[in-house]
């Protein structure tokens, strides 16, 4: 008895090891939306690729309390950083190379332990990590090429193997800022399926990997989109695509993945970065560029999105602008309000719907004189935004109910002015605060009342001209 009794408690203990590193998220039912322990859960990125190679262990900590303060869960990092590290091999602020005589599928311990404490103490704040894995898969690679099926099998099942016991903070990518035109699309099967059977702790590679306990996308570079090469794959879990300098691309982007067969959730993972001064563009990106383009793609489809700016890609290393100067740009503040207006209603009923406009949309251009919208699936509120303030006009009877409250939405504070309340049936005019001009950005929110008592003016004051 006592024997059976022993034998059982070490079956709970390898089954717990096991299991204790599987992801908890998901995607839900409706195809659109990621999920968390079954349950709709808002990812909001920031990206600061080297921080693994850069960072120090007090610096790294620092880094990922001002994230979570800001309410940002996602941070994205790339396996290997050439441009941001202390030599041409890759080598981090410890000396450590990634590889081992330069064999993307022989990790170096040492180095890889810095992504496993980064990881860890991500996972601590309830931040993921967007681990983009696939830097020798690059045609210019500087180490040896995954230029056969084992060993791009064996790149991904020794990262796999390695973070097993951090994985569930993992949100993997077999591909780092490549656009799949330029790789081999087999060798990228290959790394995911290496990483799930690694995650798994199996080394064979067969096609059969159980890709159940792993979560994955793949980062695209500039203007490509993950569902136009691997959207039926069985280790996508989510799509990804990358507007960067081509933010007009965003809404088109969001509405390509959105609208793909069978659904599946969809992120512009790489945004233009607020501040960037590189490819001597004239127009420098603001903190309006960073939240009309989070608006342009939430409203036209994406369930989240990764933030890219100036000082935290880069750590300071361009010389573009300073890493503290990142840390209090405005445009990465502002998105803990996107954050705030997106989780204010159910995650997972939300549809894009720009029937709601019945006035000139705009078009989503360098113009930036864009008006997009969205609105609860069971028409009790809808959220329009104005790109730069101009005015707009709203079909009121896409909303169920007799009447409708209107709040303008400030994106730059996350706070709501009160307009009045207003027949669900007619087509209603709303002028945003300020003149139309650039970084003058408004949300319109309309909430259905059912036929409730009209509410009074947030200051007190009469509902404008049109309001009941």
């Amino acid at each position: 008895m006592k024997a059976i009794r022993s034998l059982c408690i070490a079956l709970l203990l390898v089954t717990s090891l096991c299991f204790a590193e599987s992801t908890d998220l998901g995607v839900d039912p409706s195809g659109h939306f990621i999920t968390r322990d079954g349950k709709p859960i808002f990812l909001l990125g920031d990206t600061v690729w080297p921080l693994a190679v850069r960072f120090k262990d007090g610096q790294v900590r620092a880094y990922l309390d001002n994230t979570k303060e800001l309410g940002f869960n996602v941070i994205g990092l790339f396996e290997t950083t050439t441009w941001a590290a202390f030599d041409k091999q890759g080598k981090n602020v410890f000396g450590d190379h990634p590889y081992r005589n330069g064999n993307p599928w022989q990790l170096n311990d040492k180095y890889w332990r810095r992504y496993e404490f980064v990881i860890r103490e991500a996972g601590k704040r309830g931040i993921y990590v967007y681990l983009c894995a696939g830097g020798p898969l690059r045609p210019k690679t500087v180490w040896k090429p995954l230029d056969t099926p084992q060993k791009a099998y064996d790149f991904g099942n020794a990262l796999g193997k390695f973070t097993r016991d951090v994985n569930q903070h993992i949100i993997w990518s077999p591909g780092t800022d490549q656009n799949p035109d330029t790789v081999n699309l087999q060798r990228v099967d290959d790394v995911a399926e290496g990483i799930a059977d690694g995650v798994n702790g199996i080394s064979k590679r067969d096609g059969k990997a159980d890709y159940r306990s792993t979560f994955m996308s793949y980062h695209t570079c500039g203007r490509k989109c993950s569902a136009d090469y691997f959207h039926n794959k069985p280790w996508l879990d989510f799509n990804g695509f990358q507007s960067w300098r081509s933010y007009e691309v965003t809404v088109p982007m969001a509405q390509k993945q959105y609208h793909k067969k069978p659904p599946k959730p969809g992120i512009d993972h790489e945004p233009a970065y607020e501040g960037d001064l590189s490819h001597k563009e004239k127009e420098v990106k603001t903190g309006w560029h960073t939240r009309l383009q989070a608006y342009w793609s939430l409203f036209s489809g994406s369930c989240g999105h990764i933030n890219g700016t100036t000082g935290i890609w880069d750590l300071g290393t361009r010389n573009w602008r300073s890493y503290e100067e990142g840390l209090r740009s405005e445009g990465r503040t502002d998105l803990q309000w996107v954050r705030k207006l997106i989780e204010s209603k159910p995650l997972a009923s939300r549809v894009p719907d720009q029937s709601l406009i019945v006035s000139d949309q705009g078009e989503p251009d360098r113009d930036k004189d864009f008006i997009c919208a969205t609105r609860g699936s069971d028409r009790s509120y809808a959220w329009v935004y104005s790109t730069n303030g101009r005015n707009l006009r709203v079909n009121m009877s896409r909303l169920k109910g007799r009447t409708i409250i209107a709040r303008w939405y400030d994106p730059r504070t996350g706070k709501f002015q009160r307009l009045g309340t207003y027949t669900a049936k007619a087509k209603q005019q709303f002028d945003p605060p300020g003149k139309a001009e650039p970084g003058n950005d408004w949300v319109l929110v309309l909430d259905s009342t059912n036929g409730a008592a009209a509410a009074p003016s947030q200051d007190g004051s009469r509902p404008p001209a049109g309001a009941k």
